[in-house]
């Protein structure tokens, strides 16, 4: 059986996508883990982008919802479902550092509502009109991560980012580009993750270099 799926190469590249989109929505369900740890530990989102979250969230809302509504395999968008949950739980975290834990509540039972209309079969929210919003997916990921690099760029610092989850969300980009291509019929969906790997793969790099400039700088001072 092994042998006949390896020398099926329509077969291995369908077994191949499964397998990473079931990855990869496992692996959603705590990539945003070392990040709400990091801001609970120092009590603190100092270096957070809370327009590009919300943008990132709403971003994941409606590709949840688009895609369930489509039909398409549970592997292509259950980690939207993972990564959305976890964002209002950082959402809840950063108004709560900055004394508007209201808000951030409210703001996150707004999501929760618009993904169950959305998701609605019979609901208000017809097809064409999340397929449309779909249309952006290219430009969600800059609009949530653009603010977020600049503001490293502009502080060379990336404050309490963590590397651990940002080094995920890369790596889980570049499974799906896989998994779109073998599994959704979507040129937007694709241009979303292509242009979110590029995004995703700079704040890597700015935690790398930023990370290393400020251990230079703080060896320096001690040498002093």
């Amino acid at each position: 059986l092994l042998g006949s799926v390896f020398s099926d190469a329509a077969c291995f590249k369908a077994c191949l996508s499964l397998c990473l989109g079931l990855g990869v929505v496992v692996f959603a369900s705590i990539i945003k883990v070392p990040q709400i740890t990091r801001i609970l530990s120092a009590q603190s989102a100092e270096g957070l982008s809370v327009g590009g979250l919300l943008v990132e969230t709403f971003g994941y809302a409606y590709n949840l919802a688009a895609h369930y509504r489509q039909g398409f395999p549970v592997t292509t968008y259950g980690d939207f479902a993972m990564i959305l949950l976890q964002n209002m739980v950082i959402l809840v975290l950063v108004y709560h550092y900055k004394k508007q834990l209201a808000s951030g509540i409210g703001l996150c039972l707004l999501f929760a509502v618009f993904v169950a209309v959305s998701c609605a079969k019979t609901g208000p929210v017809p097809i064409p009109f999340l397929v449309l919003l779909t249309g952006a997916n290219a430009a969600m990921p800059v609009l949530s991560r653009g603010p977020q690099i600049l503001a490293n760029a502009k502080n060379r610092s990336t404050g309490q980012l963590s590397l651990l989850t940002c080094t995920g969300m890369f790596m889980g980009t570049l499974a799906r580009i896989f998994t779109t291509l073998q599994e959704v019929p979507s040129r937007t969906i694709l241009a979303g993750y292509l242009v979110s790997a590029v995004c995703n793969g700079s704040l890597v790099f700015q935690i790398l270099y930023y990370g290393a400039a400020s251990k230079k700088a703080a060896d320096g001072k001690k040498v002093q």
